[in-house]
């Protein structure tokens, strides 16, 4: 068995097929009209018994008269509107060929000082290595230094031993030539 949800209520096949069905009622006839073409039938009817009440009351004359200084008015608005907005656009446009102008200066200006940054980074290398050179050359130099100054201290402890050599062979000569 099927079930069947048919507005609100639960029906079976077989209670489908013994539904009544329509009836032909062959002389009866709808007339086949269009809903949008009776809309605009209306509407069409509406504007003229309008447009004929204005025309007949003298109004319709008034009111187009008053439509045109209405519209006059608000095309001289929006031409000195329209002006005006022209004149901002010059002014805008001539203030960005200024800020052109200033972008392609500083852009000038920027290149220049990053090739000197280039060439001061390439002095400051050149400088790093005279630097390290040079603090090669000083620990050398200072190697040679300590070295000589070992030696200048051997040598005054040997002369200073010489000294007192010779201090004692003076003092046993002049002992030996006393006796």
């Amino acid at each position: 068995m099927v079930w069947r949800r048919d507005k609100d209520k639960w029906r079976t096949n077989y209670s489908e097929k013994y539904r009544p069905q329509k009836i032909h009622r062959p002389g009866i006839k709808r007339p086949n009209i269009n809903k949008s073409l009776l809309v605009l039938l209306i509407l069409v009817f509406a504007i003229f018994v309008l447009s004929y009440s204005n025309y007949t009351t003298g109004n319709y004359a008034k009111v187009l008269e008053k439509n045109m200084t209405t519209l006059q008015t608000h095309l001289s608005e929006c031409t000195s509107e329209t002006q005006e907005h022209e004149s901002n656009l010059n002014a805008c446009d001539e203030e960005l060929g200024a800020k052109i102008t200033s972008l392609d200066i500083c852009q000038n200006e920027k290149d220049r000082i990053s090739s000197s940054l280039n060439i001061c980074n390439d002095d400051l290398s050149s400088c790093y290595k005279d630097l390290n050179a040079k603090e090669s050359l000083q620990d050398a130099c200072q190697k040679e230094v300590n070295d000589l100054e070992n030696d200048i201290n051997q040598l005054t402890d040997q002369r200073e031993s010489c000294e007192d050599d010779l201090n004692e062979c003076q003092s046993d000569l002049s002992a030996c030539q006393s006796q």
